[in-house]
């Protein structure tokens, strides 16, 4: 989420391939092309993407600026997606999973800024006794 401008919405793969560096071990490639990386980097402030793309769905599901009513439509309109209550409640609880982890991750922030603070005031007051 929110990679650079330069790379805005991406994707890449990294595979494993064969090198044989001394002899040659006769192996056969789906012996080891299991394993296959892909990141998919968003970047919603260059667009959500073109409507349909995986790209899209993605800035779309994961965005924080969006209400559920707004993704709720898109969902139905370009993805066909019938916002049935099952549906609709698991998407919203995903939803607001985001925004708790956001509000702890406040609130965490607000602790650690105030102990800083109280710290700081602490020595200010030891240094400055008359």
């Amino acid at each position: 989420m929110d990679v650079p401008d330069y790379i805005g919405n991406a994707m890449v793969e990294y595979k494993i391939s064969k090198n044989d560096r001394i002899g040659i071990v006769p192996e056969k490639e789906k012996s080891y092309d299991k394993l296959s990386v892909i990141l998919i980097c968003l970047n919603a402030k260059n667009g959500p993407g073109e409507p349909g793309s995986l790209h899209h769905f993605l800035n779309v599901l994961l965005s924080p600026s969006m209400d559920t009513e707004e993704k709720a439509k898109i969902f139905s309109r370009v993805y066909g997606i019938r916002m049935e209550k099952r549906i609709r409640k698991e998407l919203e609880d995903m939803w607001n999973l985001g925004e708790a982890i956001e509000q702890e991750a406040l609130r965490k922030g607000r602790r650690e800024g105030r102990k800083e603070g109280e710290k700081k005031e602490a020595v200010w007051e030891t240094r400055n006794v008359w």
